[in-house]
């Protein structure tokens, strides 16, 4: 359709942002492009051949109750884009007026109207803002309002930022936007744990695992001695259990988790080529052991038990 030019004849908006260059740093397609870019990448989510690809992406896909109105957002996300203004606000002027034109149900019609306004806010929370903080998570929560529009929200951002450039996405941000998916998820459900709570239940459920591996009591594990709250609030229990076998035995500085964390090591890691104090890793809380996978590490990641080594 739009090769042909029938969806700039049907939709005018859509028709003036056909071959509009977009002058950054990061977007390698025009508007017209990216847009569909970002409608593939949600379509494929709804596929399960490419469960593969995102599967937690196309696990919520795959049991929304109205796909379509996910298209129907990626459409006027940035339809708004070279008028001048906030094309947020002015995209979801245009999807309004679409959609009552359409006469779509008034939740409906509110959904795709909030989506397109709000498609740059899932990003930038969880790109700017520390997702360890309690009071970070229940005003974003405050913001979504409940787990329908969150996860609508989660899935146009995620195909949004993959339809912009090929080296745009990355495991890091993956990573971060799937956080404040499960936090926000948390805490719309009634789920989320007190501000005082979660550091010794989370270590106790933990050491269960670790127990496996020799070590009995919270007090023997050195990795949880210099981490504060946040991590313990942010980790799954097996990655929390995962982390501490892997850097047993180490010391380290670790920053306040939020927009990064340091690890200067004090010791050698086990099985890795890294001297005591060589390096400085500044990277996502935790992501350290995945920047530098010790070559002959005896635990498997708990996500991948089949890659143990002997």
């Amino acid at each position: 359709m739009n090769y042909l030019g029938v969806l700039g004849r049907y939709l005018p908006a859509f028709g003036r942002i056909v071959g509009q260059m977009q002058h950054d740093l990061y977007h390698a397609y025009t508007v017209d492009e990216h847009t569909l870019k970002v409608i593939r990448n949600l379509r494929r989510f709804a596929l399960p051949r490419f469960n593969h690809e995102f599967p937690l992406c196309s696990t919520l896909m795959q049991q929304f109750d109205r796909p379509d109105l996910l298209i129907l957002a990626a459409l006027f996300h940035d339809i708004a884009k070279g008028r001048g203004g906030n094309h947020a606000q002015l995209g979801r002027s245009d999807a309004l007026y679409f959609c009552r034109q359409h006469h779509l149900p008034r939740t409906d019609t509110q959904l795709v109207a909030w989506l397109v306004e709000q498609h740059l806010n899932f990003s930038a929370v969880a790109q700017k803002q520390d997702l360890s903080d309690p009071a970070v998570i229940c005003r974003f929560a405050e913001q979504t309002g409940n787990l329908r529009r969150l996860t609508a929200l989660y899935l146009l951002t995620v195909a949004d930022i993959r339809g912009t450039s090929p080296k745009v996405w990355n495991a890091w941000k993956g990573k971060l936007l799937e956080d404040l998916y499960r936090l926000t998820a948390q805490v719309l459900e009634g789920e989320q744990t007190t501000h005082d709570e979660p550091s010794t239940n989370r270590q106790t459920q933990a050491l269960e695992i670790l127990k496996h591996y020799g070590l009995q009591e919270v007090s023997e594990v050195t990795l949880w001695k210099t981490l504060e709250d946040g991590y313990f609030r942010r980790h799954e229990i097996r990655d929390i259990a995962w982390h501490a076998r892997s850097l047993q035995g180490c010391t380290g500085s670790f920053e306040t988790p939020g927009t990064g964390t340091s690890f200067t090591g004090g010791g050698r890691i086990p099985g890795s080529d890294l001297q005591p104090g060589s390096n400085r890793f500044v990277c996502p809380p935790l992501r350290i052991l995945r920047a530098f996978r010790p070559s002959h590490c005896c635990c498997p990641h708990p996500h991948h038990p089949g890659s143990a080594c002997p």
